[in-house]
């Protein structure tokens, strides 16, 4: 009986660690996610998509809907074009560059989300 009573408690113990530490955080880093993901606070679709096309509109990039999860954003700059897909769920959002486009190119459009969701 005692022996059944340990494994039961350790069982437990296992379980509740394992289950309080299986949460992720906006700010930890999914390792499955692209290493240049913005990591935000908020799980909401709606809202980022918000602030997505309120952050371009402020950086001068076009914002267009793509998918329910997924925006392209185009920036034109005379004869150089960016582009770049933002696809968000879970609390991060992932930019999928388009050719030409790098990451430091977006930079200023990841900024500006930053701070329309700091507004929130």
């Amino acid at each position: 009986m005692k022996k059944i009573l340990s494994l039961t408690l350790i069982s437990s113990v296992a379980l509740m660690l394992i289950t309080g530490c299986g949460g992720s955080e906006p700010s930890v880093k999914d390792p499955s996610v692209n290493e240049n993901a913005l990591y935000i606070k908020t799980h909401d679709n709606k809202k980022i998509a918000k602030a997505i096309h309120e952050a371009g509109e402020k950086a001068g990039w076009r914002i267009t809907n793509f998918k329910s999860n997924a925006l392209l954003a185009e920036k034109f700059d005379g004869d150089t074009a960016y582009a770049t897909i933002a696809r968000f769920q879970d609390g991060h959002i992932e930019f999928d560059n388009e050719d030409g486009t790098s990451d430091s190119d977006i930079d200023d459009l990841k900024d500006a989300i930053q701070e329309v969701l700091k507004e929130d």
